[in-house]
């Protein structure tokens, strides 16, 4: 699967004058919800998209809180619905800042998703941007990985079905 040409066009005009490079909210709107949507509609919509979306993991351990985008396996509602299955973050400048908190949020989103009955998947899959650098860590139920290896933007692109299916495979 390659990018789209909407998503190759709306990335050209997002990026190439810096738009979405201004903080973290530009990038997030500029590259990563194109991104996250154009592989929603390849697809055929099998997931569910939620930006700024809350996850109530666990009040007590600090694991509760507002997520950049949630990816859930559930029909899409206007309420956030379970099994969530990957996570991913924007940031500013520091990719190296986003991958603990992101790792929170999957611990996060697999206590939420053990309040139900519904599937709860054996893997959470996340992923961290800068909008140009990209990094995907990963969470299992005992424990917690990521690759330091960072993957810069036109190799994202360039290998774009490959980390479509890292992601989404359940």
């Amino acid at each position: 699967m390659s990018p789209s040409e909407w998503l190759q066009e709306t990335l050209h005009r997002n990026t190439k004058r810096r738009l979405a490079y201004y903080n973290e909210k530009s990038r997030s709107e500029g590259i990563v919800f194109p991104i996250l949507t154009d592989l929603l509609h390849q697809n055929n919509f099998s997931f569910s998209l939620y930006s700024g979306a809350i996850i109530e993991g666990d009040k007590h351990l600090g694991l509760n809180g507002e997520c950049d985008f949630v990816l859930t396996k559930a029909q899409q509602s206007i309420e956030l619905e379970r099994p969530v299955f990957c996570i991913v973050e924007a940031k500013d400048n520091d990719i190296e800042l986003g991958i603990p908190q992101c790792i929170a949020q999957l611990y996060g989103a697999r206590l939420y998703n053990e309040k139900s009955e519904n599937f709860s998947p054996a893997v959470l899959y996340g992923a961290v941007t800068t909008g140009t650098e990209w990094n995907f860590p990963m969470a299992a139920r005992k424990y917690s990985l990521y690759r330091r290896n960072i993957v810069l933007y036109s190799q994202f692109i360039a290998t774009f079905g490959r980390s479509k299916s890292y992601c989404f495979t359940i």
